[in-house]
């Protein structure tokens, strides 16, 4: 097996010639041609050393060297950074090394072996310095890789697992067959995916039958999975599972695999089906680590169904988990059950797990980090800190591009997109989710085609366009429905589409979606949902001229609102109420609601949408307030609050939620520089 570090533009393997033109490499001759024996012996060893500094060389060549030394740099053939040396172009590094012999070579890079100062670089130089298979010097060298791999280098990992290849006898089977797979998966993580499936391929024609070729196979699928997209591994794990057997814990990854690959591009519950098969493989096996992330599998899916988190068995998950030294595990038991936690809205407790598994993570320079960012993107925006959700989504999105992780970037840019989208940065959500939906539809993603809809149908809702908004909401929601995600959590198309229906006047089909949804949760005690839904509720009662009902639902989607944490839909239920205060004539009530809803969009950064608030207020009519000038509805209420009455007394006299008194309570607060209620008193008493 031949390195290939040249084609991705890195480091070159010692004696790895770049390509190049007759001409260039004429050039580059000329310029080695004019060397002397000393300068020529420095750039050797120069070449042959993965990071060489001046005490190093002078090692090899075993005297000073600064007569060579400084004709290599007066050439322009070295350069000199501190103690450290380095080509002044890769082709020249290259050229150096290719005009030795290969004997030669070898005598240098076996000499090196002896004075190099780590483990791993003399791994690397014995490996150099061997021409023939040899079992001893490619176990040293697999080790080498392991240690450089654990340590986060990826592009030297990936080296040392190539020259460990190449020193396994063709007789060693089981090692070689290893080495190769572990070859490939290095290559995937320094961001070469297309070389890993092309040893990966080449390994399948080679692997025997049975378990042999089904772990193979199933390595494959996960770096199609990763670098192409998870519908084209799907076919390939279900050949892997054809031929595993009875090894129980490969048909337990294999399955684990196969039920995000399915739930992915066909339907979650048949997803959830392999899930329970790999908690069933995985329990015939005495591995902590493979049943701990079966049953993670089994819980997220569980839960994406619409039937809650179950709690024995994330427990059991965790647990497990936490037995383990290299806690967290890659996308296992802690992430799972952060994401229900996320989608069921217990956010404090989500974030708690996520930011330790994030540091966990970070330490050891995992590339799964980008997994607790993105987690960690949708749980702020949903807080509303919408300016640390856009940077955890960029900082994911980085990490995604450094690890070299291609596959399913169209749900990896959802929570980018859709944070840009309510912070009103409209051409670059609508760039963001127009891209990733082309890619999802072209990868068979369906999760993610929903998504990126969702994020297009809120842009037009944003804007006032309730149509153009149904054309993108109703096709997100067709997805959801046709892969069971049943989960309210999960809904993000779940107000945007009712709100819309109400707005062109669908009526009874939002009726219909509601009573579905509102049973489902009531059912799992969605406060999320519950208050969306109450508020959607009120909006219907309203078209039809329930004024009544109408309120009662508002009310009841707020008392919903304070046992959850969602600012954004929070405001938008105050503007729902606000606008229906408005046109039932209640003048002061409606003020005081949509200034409540104008203040928290504006602290939210929720631009179009304070500009609707904006609107609905320039309806009422009236002067409006200077910045830190109490409002009419502010003086209203304190006015109240002074002649000693409670929040719910001045709620019931000027109609509104007792909720909106305390908002406005704590504005009054913050602009007149009072502390309490008998400040308050005391000062507008001294004013009269």
């Amino acid at each position: 097996m031949q390195a290939h570090s040249s084609a991705k533009g890195g480091a070159l393997a010692p004696g790895e010639a770049l390509p190049t033109t007759p001409d260039l490499d004429g050039l580059v001759r000329a310029r080695l041609d004019n060397l002397g024996a000393a300068a020529l012996e420095v750039a050797r060893a120069v070449a042959a050393l993965a990071d060489p500094t001046v005490a190093l060389v002078e090692s090899a060549v075993g005297r000073r060297v600064d007569a060579g030394l400084a004709e290599t740099l007066a050439a322009r053939i070295l350069e000199l950074d501190g103690e450290r040396l380095r080509f002044t172009h890769p082709l020249l590094g290259s050229a150096v090394a290719t005009r030795q012999t290969p004997r030669r070579r070898r005598l240098l890079h076996a000499l090196l072996a002896t004075i190099v100062p780590t483990a791993e670089e003399r791994a690397r130089q014995l490996a150099l310095a061997t021409a023939m298979p040899d079992p001893e010097i490619a176990a040293v060298v697999e080790e080498a890789s392991e240690n450089v791999h654990a340590r986060g280098a990826a592009a030297a990992a990936a080296e040392l697992a190539e020259l460990a290849v190449r020193l396994t006898p063709p007789a060693d089977v089981e090692d070689l067959r290893r080495r190769v797979l572990d070859c490939a998966d290095r290559h995937r993580e320094e961001g070469d995916g297309r070389l890993a499936i092309a040893q990966l391929e080449q390994a399948c024609t080679t692997a025997p039958q049975g378990a042999a070729r089904a772990a193979v196979l199933s390595r494959l699928a996960r770096t199609v999975s990763v670098v192409v997209g998870p519908r084209e591994a799907v076919a390939l794990y279900h050949e892997a599972l054809a031929e595993a057997g009875g090894d129980d814990a490969l048909v337990a990854e294999i399955q684990l695999s196969l039920a995000d690959a399915v739930s992915e591009t066909e339907d979650r519950s048949r997803g959830l089906v392999h899930a329970e098969l790999a908690v069933q493989a995985a329990s015939r096996v005495d591995v902590a680590a493979l049943r701990s992330n079966a049953l993670a599998a089994f819980g997220l899916l569980h839960f994406s169904n619409g039937r809650g988190i179950p709690h024995e068995r994330m427990a059991e998950a965790l647990a497990l988990e936490r037995s383990l030294p290299q806690w967290p595990l890659t996308g296992a038991a802690t992430w799972s059950f952060a994401f229900q936690l996320v989608w069921s809205g217990e956010l404090e407790r989500a974030r708690i797990l996520l930011e330790e598994s994030r540091e966990a993570l970070n330490a050891r320079d995992d590339p799964e980090q980008a997994q607790a960012l993105w987690l960690l993107s949708i749980l702020e925006w949903r807080a509303g800190n919408w300016e640390l959700a856009a940077r955890h989504a960029a900082d994911s999105l980085t990490l995604r591009e450094h690890f070299g992780r291609g596959g399913l970037q169209p749900v990896m840019e959802l929570p980018a997109a859709m944070i840009a989208a309510h912070q009103g940065r409209i051409g670059d959500a609508r760039d963001r989710s127009e891209r990733a939906l082309a890619l999802a539809e072209a990868d068979g993603v369906r999760i993610a085609q929903s998504g990126h809809r969702c994020v297009l149908g809120c842009i037009e809702l944003s804007l006032g366009d309730a149509a153009a908004a149904l054309e993108y909401l109703e096709r997100a929601w067709e997805i959801r429905d046709d892969v069971q995600l049943l989960e309210p959590g999960h809904r993000l198309e779940l107000a945007d589409t009712l709100e819309a229906l109400i707005a062109v006047g669908r009526l009874d089909d939002a009726e219909q979606r509601l009573l579905t949804w509102e049973e489902r949760s009531r059912k799992l005690d969605r406060s999320w949902a519950l208050a969306i839904l109450a508020r959607c509720r009120g909006l219907l009662l309203a078209a039809r001229g329930d004024l009544e009902g109408a309120f009662t639902s508002f009310e009841r989607a707020l008392a919903e609102h304070a046992r959850t944490t969602d600012p954004f839909q929070h405001a938008r239920t105050l503007l729902a109420l606000g606008r229906t205060q408005r046109r039932a004539k209640r003048r002061g009530a409606a003020r005081a609601t949509l200034e409540d809803a104008l203040a928290r969009f504006e602290t939210l950064g929720a631009p179009l949408w304070a500009e609707q608030a904006r609107a609905e207020l320039a309806r009422i009519g009236g002067r409006a307030p200077s910045r830190g000038e109490l409002t009419e509805a502010e003086q209203r209420i304190a006015a109240l609050v002074g002649e000693g009455r409670t929040n719910r007394e001045v709620a019931a006299a000027l109609f509104v939620a007792e909720r909106t008194v305390e908002a406005a309570l704590t504005r009054v607060y913050s602009k007149l520089g009072v502390r309490s209620r008998s400040e308050l008193a005391h000062l507008l008493a001294a004013k009269t």
